[in-house]
């Protein structure tokens, strides 16, 4: 009798085996994150066998990770067996669509993912999501050890990835699709899990614990900004005084001056001569 971990072996075959089933993923996913906010890739990806661990935040993850990684590595992404292998047309959708294979959560999860040291050995990447479950308020939770125990096993490298926008793309709480703009920033490969850890808390920008977020407007570009905007308002408004200003008549000298000068400013085209 076949077991869970045998079926997930050959079902990832199957969801990766070939080079065209990744170029079609990969083109697929490009095409509708783009349709739907758009797709950034930060860092050199991965040009070898390796394990990427990602922070997990919503479904949209796996779609994120397939565009961006290189097709010819066939990625495989270990998914929870109990949530899309439970019936046969979505365990169907996540072997064709998300390249998936399953993994049991509990305590046999790793004898799923240790048959995974296989297809590292054929070139294969893997993609596990260590902390187990989708994050509900984006902060990145405590690493499991089965990504590392798989990168051991089969001598490869842990390849971190931060993973920022698929939360508000398509929410872990349920909600409908979205418009975002999705990012995938690849990091350093390491074979220290600690090292892993802090570098994906890093580049999905959890370090402040609100969860993936974009960069922020630096303190000091904004305040050197309102300033040089305040001054230049106040050089407008200077500027525009002197005018008025200029355009206004003078009006010097006495009133009688003025009088005498009216007195003597000829009328009608000829010159007149005030009367003694």
């Amino acid at each position: 009798m076949t077991g869970p971990g045998g079926r997930g072996e050959r079902a990832g075959e199957r969801a990766g085996g070939t080079l065209l089933g990744a170029l079609v993923r990969r083109a697929l996913w490009r095409n509708v994150l783009r349709a739907v906010g758009g797709l950034r890739v930060e860092g050199p990806p991965p040009s070898g066998p390796c394990v990427v661990v990602a922070n997990h935040a919503s479904h949209a993850d796996t779609a994120a990770l397939l565009a961006a990684l290189p097709a010819r590595r066939r990625p495989l992404v270990a998914a929870a067996a109990d949530y899309w292998f439970a019936g046969p047309l979505r365990a169907a959708v996540c072997r064709r669509l998300a390249a998936g294979f399953p993994v049991r959560r509990g305590g046999r999860g790793f004898d799923d993912l240790a048959r995974a040291a296989r297809l590292l050995a054929r070139g294969h990447t893997v993609v596990v999501f260590p902390e187990g479950t989708r994050s509900r308020d984006g902060s990145l939770g405590p690493f499991r050890s089965g990504a590392t125990r798989l990168a051991e096993l089969a001598d490869v490298p842990l390849v971190p990835v931060g993973l920022v926008g698929t939360d508000r793309l398509l929410p872990a709480d349920g909600g409908r699709l979205r418009r975002a703009r999705v990012t995938v920033r690849f990091g350093t490969p390491t074979r220290d899990p600690a090292a892993a850890h802090r570098q994906v808390r890093r580049l999905a920008g959890t370090d402040d614990g609100r969860g993936p977020t974009t960069t922020p407007t630096s303190p000091t570009t904004t305040t050197t900004t309102t300033a040089t905007t305040t001054k230049t308002t106040e050089m407008t408004r200077s500027h525009e005084h002197d005018l008025e200003q200029s355009e206004k008549p003078e009006a010097t000298g006495t009133s009688e001056d003025r009088d005498a000068h009216r007195a003597r400013k000829p009328r009608g085209g000829r010159r007149t001569f005030a009367r003694g």
